[in-house]
């Protein structure tokens, strides 16, 4: 004779359970290294540069199948942190003949995962314009003033208001 626990779930209850627990978002036992994110940063940046796909840098670094981007984005439920010699293998692929590493001090704050991924949209966005940040902001409040302008007078000569505009770019 078996005794019953009054504490044992049911199975219907332990599946539900289960199943609860593995839509749980994976936490991290220890933070990223402000560090880390920095090495992996430039080398995000590096690739986009060069204009090399996730999956091509993977393969030609003879890493795992889509391991760059887990590498990139330690903080999402599929994440992971790289060891040393993956990141060294990565950097022999994005800088053939060689880098030289600078540390300085940073003037902001920590480089987190919020801010990582800034970095790393801007970086996406600036080498094919071919400007730096400063420069792109500034023309995109050129084109900005230009519309505000063109609305504004478009109203006070009695016509319709102007929704949009298209400013040709200098």
């Amino acid at each position: 004779m078996t005794e019953l626990n009054s504490n044992a779930l049911n199975p219907e209850q332990d599946i539900a359970l289960g199943s609860a627990q593995e839509q749980r978002p994976r936490t991290r036992i220890r933070p990223v290294a402000p560090l880390y994110r920095a090495v992996v940063l430039e080398l995000e940046r590096r690739r986009l540069a060069i204009g090399i796909s996730m999956d091509r840098l993977s393969e030609i670094a003879g890493i795992a199948d889509r391991a760059w981007a887990k590498l990139l984005y330690p903080d999402t439920a599929a994440g992971r942190t790289g060891n040393w010699e993956t990141l060294q293998l990565v950097s022999d692929v994005l800088f053939a003949d060689g880098f030289d590493v600078v540390v300085k001090a940073r003037t902001g704050p920590a480089l987190d995962a919020i801010r990582m991924k800034y970095q790393i949209r801007m970086a996406a966005v600036l080498p094919v314009r071919g400007k730096c940040q400063r420069e792109w902001m500034s023309e995109l409040g050129k084109r900005s003033a230009a519309a505000r302008a063109a609305k504004k007078a478009a109203k006070s000569a009695g016509g319709p208001a102007i929704w949009w505009c298209v400013v040709p770019s200098t």
